[in-house]
């Protein structure tokens, strides 16, 4: 058995020559955990709210840092996300783990970063960092002053997922004893129709999301390796996997 994290699946979409087939090679069990990216800016960024950071941005060209944990990490997908959708533009730095990447954050060299609630929680609750929204499509317990991104940029969505998995011969025995279709449940995989567009999820599945080419791009409706410049920009990232 197998428990992936959001590089796993990321991986998938992003690289193609990967000694292994995620999707073919892994079968799904189940997702159990879903945990929300935070919107958090330095203490020196004068926006107290989403939309006074996308002008902040607009505002300041080229000025404006967003940290990450590293190339191709749920935290730079889900900043990659809120570019394409917001129409702004920041200069991504990637760090080696989110800790270096909070550091700075905490010392000014950074402006942003959309990182994850548990390691970046204890900093907003005591003051040193502001958290201006949550990646979830609702509010967070955890956080319930800070209001759901979507609330500004309408469409926006982004959880990191954690699964078990089983080796696909294994796979396919538990997958058919394990319960209903709704076990599997996937509920925010994109169809992938363009920049910008929100996707609704018609698969029925948690396996049927993963293997279409639309579930394993599952932080954002653009092709990851376009927000790498990878890829040129004009082709739908649906049609890379043909």
């Amino acid at each position: 058995m197998l428990l992936i994290n959001p590089a796993n699946y990321i991986n998938a979409s992003l690289y193609g020559n990967l000694k292994f087939n995620f999707v073919r090679d892994i079968a799904p069990v189940a997702s159990f955990n879903r945990v929300p990216n935070v919107m958090t800016v330095a203490p020196d960024v004068p926006a107290k709210t989403v939309a006074e950071f996308i002008a902040y941005v607009k505002a300041n060209p080229g000025k404006v840092n967003m940290a990450s944990s590293g190339n191709g990490t749920s935290v730079h997908l889900s900043g990659e996300l809120f570019m394409a959708m917001s129409g702004t533009k920041m200069q991504h730095v990637p760090y080696r783990g989110a800790a270096p990447a909070i550091t700075d954050m905490l010392g000014g060299q950074v402006q942003v970063i959309f990182d994850n609630m548990p390691s970046i929680i204890q900093h907003i609750r005591s003051g040193a960092l502001r958290a201006l929204a949550v990646t979830t499509a609702e509010r967070s317990s955890q956080l319930p002053d800070a209001p759901a991104l979507a609330e500004t940029v309408p469409g926006y969505m982004r959880k990191a997922m954690l699964a078990l998995l089983v080796l696909s011969a294994a796979g396919a025995a538990t997958v058919a004893g394990s319960g209903p279709a709704a076990a599997f449940d996937y509920p925010y995989c994109l169809q992938g129709r363009g920049v910008g567009v929100p996707g609704d999820c018609s698969y029925q599945s948690y396996a049927q999301c993963m293997a279409s080419a639309s579930g394993r791009a599952v932080y954002c409706n653009i092709n990851p390796r376009v927000a790498f410049g990878q890829q040129r920009h004009g082709r739908p990232y649906r049609n890379y996997y043909n």
